[in-house]
């Protein structure tokens, strides 16, 4: 059975990018955007977060690096579909071109060498004895335990638990009304579009 948990607790790590770029996607969606750039928002968080640890940066700051880089990128293509109204699908894909090539050239010189930095797990006293599921489960990283609970807690309290987030619903379900009602449509789109292009570089870095 050991093999089954070791399994499990590697399928655990690498579902923290699905997790995070679809939180990222989530509160991309429900300000009324559509993001289907999310292949190449992932792949430059990550090349940006190895660059980054290959100069000496911490796991930390590499994460920081990764989500700043798909950052810009979002904020690229939310620019193009919030304020210049092209196409959402159109848009979507060029962001997955543009960010899967440069990926590619920039990842170049990098392939085949291992990071130095990397994260370090952190046993959860107690849980981790349980035999064979405690190692599985309660033994990842930091960011794991925080994109699998406390990030969509966190998501989930902001959407149905605050004004603000009454708001972001509102201009994703009736921008009109949301616009009648003096909310700032533009900005609160293109900032949840960018942040959300962040999350997703944010499981790009983590990966790396």
């Amino acid at each position: 059975m050991n093999i089954y948990f070791a399994a499990l607790r590697t399928a655990i790590d690498a579902g923290v990018v699905v997790v995070l770029a679809g939180m990222g996607e989530l509160i991309t969606e429900r300000v009324g955007v559509l993001n289907l750039g999310q292949e190449g928002l992932i792949g430059i968080g990550a090349v940006a977060a190895v660059i980054a640890a290959d100069q000496g940066a911490g796991p930390w700051v590499a994460l920081l690096v990764g989500m700043i880089a798909a950052g810009v990128l979002g904020l690229v293509f939310a620019t193009s579909v919030v304020v210049v109204r092209t196409n959402q699908v159109l848009t979507g894909l060029a962001i997955v071109l543009i960010g899967v090539g440069l990926s590619n050239q920039l990842g170049n010189d990098y392939q085949g060498s291992p990071v130095r930095h990397v994260f370090r797990p952190l046993a959860i006293p107690g849980l981790v004895d349980i035999p064979h599921v405690g190692p599985a489960l309660f033994n990842h990283a930091i960011p794991v335990y925080l994109a699998y609970v406390a990030l969509p807690i966190v998501v989930y309290i902001l959407l149905f638990r605050t004004r603000h987030g009454m708001n972001m619903r509102a201009v994703g379900e009736n921008t009109s009304a949301a616009d009648a009602a003096g909310i700032n449509v533009t900005g609160i789109r293109l900032f949840y579009t960018t942040l959300g292009a962040a999350l997703s570089g944010a499981g790009g870095a983590f990966l790396m």
